[in-house]
């Protein structure tokens, strides 16, 4: 059995809205496509939990939201995906102008795939998603 490195990864970035303005952008599903280089589709469920299916760099996988308020949203990939054990944590912090957003998502790369590469990879992924959206969330 081969050893697979827990890939670490933290962007933050200011943003000169209020933060409810930010993480209501994200709780926007299908939507998100506008800042994200993916397509989003919303999954019905009969449970009231919220999915997507994501397609991404030719995979298509689904994602489920496992907690958000109004300041915070948790999800992580269920069953197959890019890579495995993914979980992320997406909260806004509110400051006297705007708020301060963080992303911070742990998961490790497949057997076959260099750790660094695709923590390269998913950091210019979403550090580029941030940008759209705080231009997004900022010009409104």
């Amino acid at each position: 059995m081969q050893w697979v490195r827990m890939i670490n990864i933290f962007i933050t970035m200011p943003f000169a809205c209020q933060a409810i303005v930010v993480i209501d952008t994200l709780k926007d599903h299908a939507q998100l496509g506008r800042f994200f280089n993916a397509k989003f589709k919303c999954l019905t469920s009969p449970n009231q939990e919220i999915r997507r299916q994501v397609t991404l760099r030719g995979h298509t996988f689904i994602e489920k939201i496992d907690f958000s308020d109004a300041h915070t949203i948790e999800y992580h990939i269920e069953g197959q995906g890019p890579v495995k054990n993914h979980q992320a944590r997406i909260w806004a912090t509110p400051l006297t102008t705007g708020c301060q957003l963080h992303y911070s998502i742990q998961c490790q790369a497949l057997n076959w795939q260099p750790s660094w590469l695709v923590k390269l990879i998913i950091k210019h992924d979403i550090s580029r998603a941030l940008a759209k959206l705080r231009a997004y969330c900022d010009g409104r």
